[in-house]
């Protein structure tokens, strides 16, 4: 199952290009965790409409989704759209990226052992 999931991350230009870099370094290291490269395991998506953000479930750059569901369980049921910023709470505060342990958890949840 896990060679056949869909990582994907999700950005915007409304928001800085370092929120971009923070999230695919976090993904990067917990893909590295499973023996993964972040070149081979994951598209990246441009969110650029609406429309594009419904059609994806994006709730706000960057983001990052396994088979379509966001790693951060907290919003997976929020409605979708825009093109803004987000932020992910941490133990540490606020960040622009989601922590290392979340994606590991939704890389597990995806069957990535």
């Amino acid at each position: 199952m896990a060679d056949k999931a869909q990582i994907r991350l999700l950005h915007t230009d409304q928001c800085a290009p370092e929120n971009t870099r923070a999230a695919r370094s976090v993904l990067t290291d917990a893909l590295a965790d499973f023996g993964l490269d972040y070149g081979d395991a994951v598209e990246e998506v441009l969110i650029e409409t609406e429309e594009q953000s419904r059609e994806h479930n994006f709730v706000g750059g960057p983001a990052i989704h396994v088979n379509g569901q966001d790693v951060d369980p907290a919003v997976r049921e929020m409605q979708v759209g825009g093109l803004g910023c987000r932020a992910y709470i941490t133990a540490e505060g606020f960040s622009a990226a989601p922590p290392k342990s979340m994606v590991v958890a939704a890389l597990r949840e995806a069957g990535f052992e």
